[in-house]
């Protein structure tokens, strides 16, 4: 009987061993299965963030290549505080060609107190009339004006007229005129 005994001791010993080391492993385990997750986890958010910094300097390098075509592209609006001058350069250019230059139906959109960078849009109806060559100066200073100006209903006609040696003729255009404004950040700080 004392040798049944002896074996029941190491038997417990040996299935607490066990016990002991299941526990052991699945905690092991656990920590390595815990520890790949966190290493793999790491590892995507560097691949993303090395990602977003590549396109990070690819959008500046845009950014930075395109400044000058920016730059240009906003002279392309008139400003929406110098509307009136556009107006007024349209006017003048009757004095400029020797003929009689009337603007009418003036149309603007009203961005008084409107966000940085909002558009509108400014028309008008041009009536030329004087010689030829003074009308159709007047459709070519029109047209190469600082801003992106789009004419369009372009209509011509002749008159003759009487003068003191015998007959004049008179050439008489019209056309809409169209131009976008913009609001920059200098005029907007101005209305604030």
């Amino acid at each position: 009987m004392k040798h049944i005994h002896s074996h029941i001791g190491l038997l417990i010993l040996a299935v607490l061993t066990l016990g002991i080391s299941v526990v052991v492993y699945i905690s092991m385990q656990n920590a390595v299965a815990s520890s790949i997750a966190h290493a793999l986890t790491a590892r995507n958010l560097v691949r993303t963030e090395q990602v977003n910094s590549s396109q990070e300097q690819s959008i500046l390098q845009i950014y930075q290549e395109t400044a000058t075509d920016r730059a240009r592209l906003l002279q392309n609006f008139v400003p929406s505080d110098t509307v009136v001058t556009f107006i007024e350069a349209i006017e003048n250019l009757g004095a400029e060609t020797g003929s009689q230059v009337t603007l009418t139906g003036i149309t603007a959109d009203p961005l008084e107190g409107a966000l940085v960078g909002t558009t509108g849009n400014v028309s008008g109806h041009v009536t030329a009339s004087g010689s030829w060559s003074a009308v159709m100066s007047v459709l070519t200073l029109a047209e190469v004006l600082p801003y992106k100006v789009t004419t369009d209903n372009i209509a011509m006609n002749v008159s003759v007229v009487p003068d003191g040696k015998g007959q004049k003729r008179i050439w008489n255009m019209s056309f809409d005129i169209h131009v976008l404004s913009i609001v920059e950040a200098s005029s907007s700080a101005t209305q604030n």
